[in-house]
């Protein structure tokens, strides 16, 4: 029987000392992609409201070249704003766009714990990041005020370590072994099921259609919204000394369509020349 091609992603816990052996790290990589079949990382940026990875600049920067992508993620301690401040901050360091994907890590029981990582997750999505998971142990998704309540998360996947060979119910990423081992070092290793941590996110650029110009069809005066140059030939391949300045008025002869058609290249016929019957450059009058 086939089964599904599991994606895993590297949950970096216990690296970040690595501040001055670059290759090591690297290396490092390459033989837990070779044994595992890893496709992508997820690297620790910051901890409660000050500490930073000293070496996320080059982690980021190594997993990208190796994997095409990377995710991110804050161990929360339950200072929100102070914390979330702490997270931007370190998300600008490494150059994070706003495509990248987020994860909290929260394994603190506190009052009003989901509550809490709401507001958190608001503060990302508030800064344009919208791709957001929340992680924990299966033990703390008790539903208890101190605990997280997966039903009351908003804008956020579920990303639950339940170690073992079954998965646990509702999880979008699960963490299922932290033996795994590559080089000597041990680390975690993850399902990913929404294809977000392992793949990136490919997000669609919404670039607004370029707004196709129109031109004047008819008109006797017109006023002048920005410098507008004049041309000795219909074609604007000769141009005048003359220019008509922002602001002044004109009196058109006659609106000419070159060579009798293309309506979208009107041009006016004015004393001395022509200029663009574009409306982008003029106001007409009457």
């Amino acid at each position: 029987m086939k089964t599904r091609r599991r994606d895993y992603g590297i949950l970096c816990r216990c690296i970040y000392q690595w501040t001055s052996d670059y290759d090591h790290y690297v290396s490092f990589l390459m033989a837990a992609r070779k044994k595992y079949k890893i496709k992508s990382t997820c690297i620790l940026l910051s901890d409660g409201d000050s500490w930073t990875n000293p070496v996320m600049k080059s982690q980021v920067a190594s997993s990208y070249k190796l994997f095409g992508s990377f995710s991110c993620y804050h161990f929360f301690h339950g200072n929100v704003e102070a914390e979330a401040n702490n997270f931007l901050n370190a998300l600008k360091q490494v150059g994070a766009d706003k495509s990248t994907v987020l994860m909290i890590d929260a394994e603190v029981r506190l009052a009003n714990l989901t509550d809490k990582i709401n507001e958190f997750i608001k503060i990302m999505n508030d800064h344009g990041y919208k791709h957001i998971y929340v992680y924990s142990m299966g033990s703390m998704l008790d539903y208890a005020n101190n605990g997280i309540q997966t039903g009351k998360l908003k804008n956020a996947k579920v990303w639950i370590a339940s170690y073992g060979p079954i998965k646990p119910g509702g999880a979008d990423a699960w963490q299922f072994t932290s033996t795994a081992n590559a080089n000597g070092i041990s680390f975690d290793l993850n399902q990913d099921y929404v294809g977000e941590l392992a793949n990136g996110i490919k997000e669609e650029v919404k670039q607004s259609a370029k707004k196709k110009p129109t031109y004047w069809q008819y008109g006797r005066l017109f006023k002048i919204k920005s410098d507008l140059k004049i041309y000795e030939d219909i074609n604007f391949k000769r141009q005048t000394e003359g220019i008509y300045k922002k602001g002044s008025s004109i009196s058109i002869t006659k609106v000419i369509k070159p060579n009798g058609k293309d309506a979208e290249l009107s041009r006016f016929q004015v004393d001395g020349g022509y200029v663009s019957a574009n409306t982008a450059f003029s106001k007409r009058i009457k």
